[in-house]
């Protein structure tokens, strides 16, 4: 645990967040944030060049997006199982978002002034990453997920999906071959005369829900 926190995180009780955005939490800081100065452009150069290589780095494109109201980059940042709680596609989380930042105030502008009070991994495909004003108190959670996916370019277009497990599940070696073996039923639309230019499978971190701190 990083020196000077004064509770550890991990002790409180959380709940979900029955909210989108963690609308109530960063409501409550809004105040406390318009002291500061907004880090606008630190802001706008992480979103445009955004990575989702670790939990860290989802949650500031995350805060990136928020900070520089780039709506397209925050639904980038939301994993399949937020999506499907809420039944939310772009279109209509584009629809919901005045609500929400109406909800947020001024402290969308500010969110990228958060800072990572600890980061705890649950296991290697899921870590919690507590957030605060600074190194001494959580006020919110963030349960980050890994997902797996695989994306194949031909000279006829781009195709991809995600995929339940992590890559080793779908390559495998015969000899001096190397094979992928994926079911998806999006190959049945690939021409079979189409030039495949590139195969890959991967992985992406991304925000499956947020989490309310409940002091006992």
């Amino acid at each position: 645990m990083n020196k000077g926190i004064e509770s550890d995180p991990s002790h409180y009780q959380y709940t979900s967040m029955l909210r989108f955005l963690p609308a109530i939490l960063l409501s409550f800081i809004a105040f406390n944030l318009s002291s500061c100065q907004s880090l606008t452009n630190q802001a706008m150069i992480w979103a445009k060049n955004p990575n989702f290589s670790s939990p860290e780095n989802c949650a500031w494109n995350y805060f990136a997006a928020l900070t520089t109201n780039n709506p397209k980059l925050e639904y980038q940042c939301f994993g399949k199982d937020l999506k499907k709680r809420y039944q939310a596609t772009l279109d209509t989380y584009i629809i919901a978002r005045p609500e929400l930042l109406k909800q947020l105030g001024v402290a969308a502008k500010y969110a990228f002034n958060l800072n990572l009070i600890k980061e705890e991994f649950i296991n290697e495909d899921e870590a919690i990453l507590w957030w605060g004003l600074n190194s001494k108190k959580a006020l919110f959670g963030m349960l980050i997920k890994r997902q797996y996916y695989w994306t194949l370019k031909t000279d006829q277009g781009e195709y991809g999906a995600l995929i339940p497990q992590p890559p080793k599940k779908y390559i495998y070696l015969n000899g001096t071959k190397m094979n992928a073996d994926i079911d998806d039923p999006i190959l049945r639309s690939i021409n079979a005369q189409a030039t495949i230019k590139s195969l890959y499978i991967g992985y992406e971190w991304k925000i499956a829900d947020f989490l309310e701190i409940i002091e006992s």
